[in-house]
């Protein structure tokens, strides 16, 4: 009579539906963090560190259900914050979610790295970035230099200022095989109030020289983002160079 009681209870249909979503989305969560840990390793690597943690996810959810009644139970205030009574399951979802926000910012402070004149960001050397002799296009490698350059400009100028690449050259020195995470280190050697000079390494997971990239680029005082910056529209009629216009 229990069990038909309870099937008939709309709260209780509404409680599982309520704990399948919350497992839908933990499970989504456990495929992206551990997906994102396991980016850095090398493809055989990465394969069996994913199998690993999968199954640990799956017996520590299980873990979770078995305690979840027993945790809910644990409602007697310890103290008070603000005539607020603190239980232990509150300590418990409270350092949850602090130390998922604390791991979500270290990861995405990994991945990308700014500071004046400085840029630094990764990215996976995936297979489907390859050419047919296994190795990274240099199209590929030469938009991620371009991309950290420019963003390394981008910490130097003011806000909502416009700034466009004006060239930029690479030199490619190792074939860069899918094997883990590749690093762009870009960095301004110069600033102009016009012209920036700027340099990029692109060095492998083990600090391996990969690539060098060396460019400049327009920065445009003044000027908002209003509409596309278009270098041969921006430089003045008589400027033979960009160095020239620096000097304006």
């Amino acid at each position: 009579m229990h069990i038909l009681t309870l099937l008939a209870d709309p709260n209780a249909w509404a409680a599982l539906l309520t704990l399948t979503v919350l497992e839908i989305v933990l499970g989504i969560d456990n495929l992206v963090f551990i997906s994102v840990l396991t980016s850095r390793l090398d493809p055989q690597r990465a394969l069996r560190a994913r199998r690993i943690g999968l199954s640990l996810a799956f017996v520590f959810r299980v873990i979770m259900l078995a305690g979840l009644t027993w945790l809910m139970g644990l409602t007697a205030p310890l103290f008070s914050i603000f005539h607020m009574g603190i239980s232990w399951r509150d300590i418990i979802l409270i350092g949850g979610g602090l130390f998922l926000i604390a791991k979500a910012t270290h990861e995405i402070h990994a991945e990308v790295e700014a500071r004046e004149g400085e840029f630094t960001m990764q990215m996976p050397a995936s297979r489907w970035l390859c050419n047919a002799f296994g190795a990274l296009y240099g199209g590929v490698t030469a938009l991620f230099a371009d991309v950290a350059m420019t963003l390394a400009v981008g910490t130097t100028v003011p806000a909502a200022t416009a700034y466009s690449p004006l060239d930029m050259t690479v030199h490619f020195l190792r074939p860069i095989l899918p094997e883990g995470e590749l690093f762009a280190r870009a960095r301004v050697g110069h600033r102009g109030r016009t012209i920036a000079v700027v340099s990029c390494e692109i060095v492998d997971a083990k600090g391996k020289l990969m690539a060098q990239a060396s460019g400049s680029t327009l920065i445009l005082p003044g000027r908002a983002w209003e509409r596309p910056v278009n270098v041969a529209e921006e430089i003045p009629a008589g400027a033979e160079a960009p160095d020239e216009v620096d000097r304006r």
